[in-house]
């Protein structure tokens, strides 16, 4: 062989291998879906209203506003939690000012009832 071509023995070698993988995969655990957790129909929050002792006091009838709030679009109590104001539930539905603020409060009571109860 010529002296150009001369290589040194190390030269010659093979490189050394790759690292191997190991042999148990090591994964992330699976997060678990969230939770679905399905605001009530509002002509059933409407009917529990006014089967409560304290809530339904002045014999309001909170449920005569089921079919207006189904007329607007507000199915779910998530839909009336959106409309915030008593000035703007009264706009939407003509319904009376008393009224609406009571049905505001209340609404906003039973969302922050039903978060501490997901939570726990």
């Amino acid at each position: 062989m010529p002296p150009w071509m001369y290589m040194p023995s190390w030269m010659m070698q093979a490189p050394p291998p790759a690292p191997t993988p190991p042999t148990t995969a090591v994964s992330a655990p699976t997060p678990s879906p969230p939770c679905k957790w399905k605001f009530p129909a509002i002509t059933e929050w409407l009917e529990g209203l006014d089967s409560d002792e304290d809530r339904s006091a002045d014999s309001l009838n909170y449920q005569q506003y089921g079919r207006t709030f189904a007329d607007i679009g507000i199915i779910r109590l998530d839909d009336l939690l959106e409309v915030e104001t008593a000035e703007k539930l009264q706009e939407l539905t003509k319904m009376n000012w008393g009224t609406a603020k009571r049905l505001i409060k209340f609404v906003k009571e039973d969302n922050q009832k039903s978060k501490k109860a997901r939570v726990e």
